[in-house]
């Protein structure tokens, strides 16, 4: 990227930072607040060194994608925790009244609700992403007028999709059916990990789509959420996703509900750290990382790579013998599926 694109970006970053964006929550006439995907109190405190977290940066070079080489870059910064996490989604109302449940009360895999709050969490978050980015890229468009034809063709497509995924993923949520059509998969892992995470990624992988299986799915906009919350001796991981991502669905649940260690590790570290976008470290864990993990983690990997790579940056999760064997018991209490 040179100069002038940069410059452009930044400037379309403080342009934005001005802009009133309508509360998420249909029919409301509200605008949207900061609103925060993690939550501040119960999550990210627990990670938090003097209230800081190690976080990627709103930062519009993030959200650019290479053209030469197809990576993206991210910058890696502590952020107070009441910053961390934060996206135009909710007026204070809404936000205070949906999320109500989990917020007074400790995330319970069993309550429907629950779950419902964390899937919607993760979309809106995921959605209010991508239209910020978007309005981003418009206003560069309009302020340099340095991008090929191709390239208006391409942010228009993106425009497409940003509306499908407001209409196709995030509307349905509020209706009346959609609590109990969650379909998800929840773990707790028997130690905390110093990561917190609320995500949605695509889940395909490099053998789905060389298969040719993944066709069309990007009008279906297949959709998982990824979330990790790290609790005083234990780590909540809830994957949920809609229909449409079912079939390619079956390898992450199998990984996430494994009696390997090693397969939920590398499960782990790859969504969170080659497909998240929201996820937030706790201090003294990054800072002790190898420069070359840093280095990996500012550059993620390409889409086809990044489901089969994995970078190896949460610890190996150590599973006592009491605790495998108390996991293949018929009722598991750590590990629950609800499959729609």
């Amino acid at each position: 990227m040179n100069d002038p694109e940069l410059k452009i970006l930044q400037a379309a970053k403080i342009q934005s930072s001005s802009l009133f964006f309508p509360c998420l929550f249909p029919g409301c006439s509200g605008t949207s607040t900061l609103c925060h995907s993690q939550q501040r109190g119960r999550y990210l405190k627990r990670i938090a060194r003097d209230n800081y977290v190690y976080s990627m940066i709103d930062d519009p070079v993030f959200y650019w994608v290479n053209r030469t080489n197809n990576t993206r870059r991210a910058k890696f910064s502590q952020v107070p925790i009441r910053k961390a996490s934060t996206f135009m989604g909710f007026c204070n109302h809404h936000d205070s009244e949906l999320f109500r449940p989990v917020e007074r009360n400790p995330f319970n895999p069993r309550n429907p609700h629950h779950i419902w709050c964390c899937h919607l969490r993760a979309m809106a978050h995921g959605y209010s992403q991508k239209r910020l980015h978007t309005i981003r890229l418009q206003m560069t468009v309009q302020e340099g007028k340095i991008y090929p034809e191709s390239f208006i063709d391409e942010l228009m497509n993106l425009v497409a999709k940003v509306e499908r995924f407001h209409q196709q993923l995030l509307l349905p949520l509020f209706s009346s059916e959609a609590e109990n059509s969650i379909p998800f998969v929840y773990r707790q892992i028997p130690q905390r990990l110093p990561v917190s995470v609320v995500s949605i990624f695509t889940p395909l992988t490099k053998d789905v789509i060389e298969s040719g299986l993944a066709d069309g799915t990007e009008d279906l906009l297949a959709t998982a959420t990824l979330s990790v919350f790290p609790n005083k001796d234990t780590t909540d991981v809830l994957l949920t996703w809609n229909h449409w991502a079912c079939p390619f669905i079956d390898r992450f649940r199998s990984e996430m509900c494994g009696y390997d260690p090693a397969s939920l590790e590398s499960f782990l570290n790859r969504i969170i750290f080659n497909y998240s976008e929201d996820y937030c470290l706790a201090p003294d864990f990054y800072e002790q990382l190898p420069k070359s993990t840093k280095q990996q983690l500012q550059s993620a990997l390409t889409f086809v790579n990044g489901m089969e790579e994995t970078l190896p940056v949460l610890p190996i999760i150590h599973f006592e013998e009491n605790t495998l064997n108390n996991m293949r018991r018929a009722n598991q209490q750590d590990i629950i599926l609800h499959d729609i």
